[in-house]
């Protein structure tokens, strides 16, 4: 369109300056106005061409041959406006309207230039005046929307755009601003998906709308559709892994083990570097008490990996669980070597030696854990639980003590040392 636009006025120059070569004999009044007629060409060009100086000395000797042209006048202001002379070009607007004050260009730019000052009240009233003259307006309706929306008023918003709705059926960016603000602000999910399918209606491939819709069928409680539009971005986009996972995601959580772990092997088939899959995967087989594939799933998991924590807390918890507390505690002992700051570890590690009664080691594991971890209130306090259950009363008062020292207000502390 804009192609077009340039080569039918760049013609339009040529076909001028042809004319001023043949021309012998033209009146005052016909040179002046093809000088005004070619000037105003000009701007066009340059226009296009970002050179808004040149396209605003063009426009100003065109209006030189055309005085009080409204037309060329609004369009100089615009570009005023443009290069931040804003005051002066609201001004221009203002003398058009003086004498033209039905002129809508004009009172379009003082609408746009009010709401850019922050004077929104002042930008309604201007493109109320427009709807006065042309009700149908659906542009200046939806400026008229997003100043609403500008001022967080979305039930006037929203009765903007019902009525372009009713005007222009077909005006897209009308559902785009409902669905905006039903999703982000108002919260009707319903009326955010009904406003969003109609967009697809004239655009079923747009995958930014396939994707907030998914997200609107989840909060309404809708899995299926919201897989359903995450399969039809598939078709768009099939090598798009975000969108596998998703799906992926989504059964997990609906606690749908079996449709999950297909899911997640076929990615993890197609992407077998992806940690994220890989411990999925691994919870999934734990959860299905699938326990020799779940271990075989975290053992692939590397330390460097963010997953790799959790993972061996997991294979811990199955060891465990098949009574093999030796390598439960042979995995969590590994893991502090390699992620001596993580506390969970700690934890876990001391809470099994509890367990076996083994005091002395849960105790070196808890002053391992206040050396190396940011967390010394509750390792110092379950310090002093084991010291309890040892039978070592002083060095428990003294370690409910350390934990008062951090924090004096602990009332667990405070009761336990009462107690002892």
């Amino acid at each position: 369109m804009k192609l077009s636009l340039l080569i039918t006025v760049t013609c339009a120059v040529l076909l001028l300056n042809a004319c001023a070569t043949t021309r012998k004999h033209g009146t005052p009044v016909e040179g002046e106005e093809y000088l005004g007629l070619r000037s105003y060409l000009l701007s066009k060009v340059e226009a296009f061409h970002g050179d808004a100086p040149a396209a605003l000395k063009s426009l100003k000797e065109s209006l030189e041959a055309d005085p009080g042209n409204p037309h060329i006048e609004t369009q100089i202001a615009a570009l005023e406006a443009d290069q931040g002379q804003v005051d002066k070009a609201f001004q221009r607007a203002q003398e058009i309207l003086a004498r033209h004050p039905r002129h809508i260009q004009a009172l379009l730019l003082s609408g746009k230039i009010k709401a850019t000052q922050g004077d929104l009240n002042g930008a309604i009233r201007f493109f109320r005046k427009i709807l006065a003259i042309d009700p149908n307006r659906s542009d200046v309706r939806m400026m008229i929307a997003e100043v609403y929306l500008s001022r967080r008023e979305f039930n006037l918003a929203l009765q903007e755009i019902k009525t372009v709705q009713r005007i222009d059926p077909d005006y897209l960016g009308a559902y785009f601003i409902e669905g905006l603000i039903n999703t982000v602000h108002v919260k009707n999910y319903h009326q955010a998906i009904r406003a969003y399918r109609k967009v697809l209606e004239y655009e079923p491939s747009n995958i930014q709308v396939l994707s907030t819709l998914s997200e609107l069928y989840l909060k309404v409680k809708d899995e299926r559709r919201s897989i359903e539009m995450l399969r039809r971005i598939q078709e768009v986009a099939p090598s798009n892994i975000s969108v596998r996972l998703k799906i992926a995601l989504i059964h997990y959580q609906a606690k749908r083990y079996d449709e999950a772990a297909s899911e997640f092997a076929a990615i993890q088939e197609d992407h077998p570097e992806l940690d994220k899959i890989t411990y999925y995967l691994g919870v999934i087989y734990e959860n299905t008490d699938r326990h020799d594939g779940a271990l075989d799933q975290f053992a692939k998991i590397e330390k460097d990996s963010s997953y790799y924590r959790d993972a061996q807390l997991h294979r811990a918890l199955i060891y465990d669980k098949q009574d093999q507390r030796e390598k439960a505690i042979q995995v969590l002992k590994k893991a502090i070597k390699e992620l001596p700051e993580q506390a969970s570890l700690y934890e876990y590690l001391s809470e099994l030696y509890r367990q076996d009664q083994n005091w002395d080691d849960a105790i070196k594991t808890l002053k391992a854990a206040i050396k190396k971890t940011h967390q010394k209130e509750k390792f110092y306090y379950s310090l002093g639980v084991v010291y309890d259950h040892a039978n070592n009363f002083d060095a428990a008062i003294d370690a409910m003590n350390e934990v008062i020292s951090i924090n004096p207000d602990n009332a667990n502390a405070l009761n336990f040392i009462g107690y002892l």
